[in-house]
């Protein structure tokens, strides 16, 4: 996938913190898309954010309840 395919679109991401809902993050953040990772609050979320971000990819967490 071309990393300039997805330039200008936002997504954001429920059940991001692992598993599918996080491979589905890292790929759109890899296409080029701008994503926030949702997710309930708690330490999962944090450690998948700070992942993305050793990779260099710009991700923004979110917690809900």
């Amino acid at each position: 996938m071309n990393t300039k395919e997805l330039r200008n679109i936002h997504a954001l991401v429920t059940g991001a913190s692992s598993g599918l809902g996080f491979s589905m993050a890292e790929a759109l953040l890899h296409a080029g898309a701008t994503v926030a990772l949702a997710s309930r609050v708690g330490i999962k979320l944090d450690q998948a954010v700070e992942k993305l971000k050793s990779e260099g990819y710009p991700a923004v967490g979110r917690s809900f309840f």
